[in-house]
């Protein structure tokens, strides 16, 4: 950690504090502490400095003669400190009530969109009760937006679990198999075109997996989703997802245009996309706590105009039996 301080604070000494390497010396001071908290900053500066003092005077035949322009010339530093610390500070707090005004604006929004749903609810509930006694197949169709409304709360409950940072229910964990959900949640999947739908192929042995099956199928909208923004313009591009039963993994592969190998570390972190227009940067982080959550990760693989593959890996039974226990 004190890398940084040792190595500038050591090479301003040897060059005597000249301009150029006082110069250094704050922008150090000033990288430091953007990546520090304020206590952590300081601290890891003072030692860094501390060190650097020791190691160019300590060694036999070093010396130095203070002189008054090196004091006038070190008397900026603590003043440039202090203003790296409150604007640092003032950033972060800046981004801390940006982020508690969005999860707040979310919550609202997710809050608010239970009435109407209710209120959709309620009036199938009517429409299935009239339709019961003739036998004109609308039954099938109304019972299909019944259960779309139900997919409509679970998303909010999800939202709403997210924005408050409430743990995952292991009460809610089940026993599925790695296959149906995936088709499940490909064929409930709200597509734009029903075209689309015919892009996902799959593949591999299946496998069980002991989770929410509402969160997996969730994850795997996030990345159904995002693939298809890529290659449903695309006529011979596709969408595979493949089970791995001994790495106990699921990969949604897509060939579409792929990412640039230094956007790959960024996916996961919110507020992030990797060229998606209108994307908020949301889906996938929300994805990767999930993940980690039920003990498990995912992690993405990309090549340049080739493939995007995603891979969703789970913890064995008996370590999520544990878990829930």
């Amino acid at each position: 950690m004190c890398q940084l301080p040792i190595t500038f604070s050591y090479l301003t000494l040897q060059n005597q504090f000249s301009g150029v390497w006082l110069i250094c010396e704050t922008l150090m001071v000033m990288v430091l502490s953007v990546f520090y908290p304020n206590r952590l900053f300081v601290c890891n500066l003072l030692i860094g400095i501390a060190i650097a003092y020791g190691l160019y005077f300590f060694p036999e035949g070093q010396h130095f003669a203070w002189q008054q322009q090196h004091l006038m010339y070190l008397l900026p530093l603590p003043i440039g400190v202090v203003l790296t610390m409150v604007f640092s500070y003032t950033i972060k707090k800046e981004i801390k009530q940006k982020n508690k005004l969005l999860k707040s604006l979310a919550g609202s929004i997710a809050h608010e969109m239970r009435n109407p749903l209710f209120q959709i609810h309620s009036t199938l509930h009517l429409l299935l009760g009239e339709k019961s006694s003739k036998n004109d197949g609308s039954e099938v169709y109304l019972e299909g937006l019944k259960q779309v409304i139900k997919s409509s709360f679970q998303l909010i409950d999800i939202t709403m679990d997210a924005i408050n940072e409430k743990p995952i229910d292991k009460d809610n964990f089940q026993l599925l198999s790695a296959m149906d959900i995936s088709v499940e949640a490909v064929s409930d999947y709200a597509y734009k075109d029903a075209k689309f739908s015919e892009k996902v192929t799959f593949s591999g042995n299946d496998f069980q997996i002991l989770a929410d099956p509402v969160l997996v199928k969730y994850i795997l909208y996030n990345l159904i989703g995002n693939a298809l923004y890529y290659v449903q313009n695309t006529p011979n591009a596709g969408i595979v997802i493949s089970m791995f039963p001994v790495t106990r993994q699921i990969e949604v592969r897509d060939t579409g245009p792929g990412i640039a190998p230094e956007a790959i570390p960024k996916l996961f972190d919110g507020f992030y996309t990797s060229g998606k227009q209108g994307g908020t940067g949301l889906g996938l982080a929300y994805c990767k706590r999930t993940m980690l959550a039920l003990d498990g990760d995912i992690y993405c693989e990309s090549e340049l105009g080739k493939y995007t593959a995603f891979v969703l890996t789970f913890p064995t039974l008996d370590k999520v039996s544990d878990l829930v226990a």
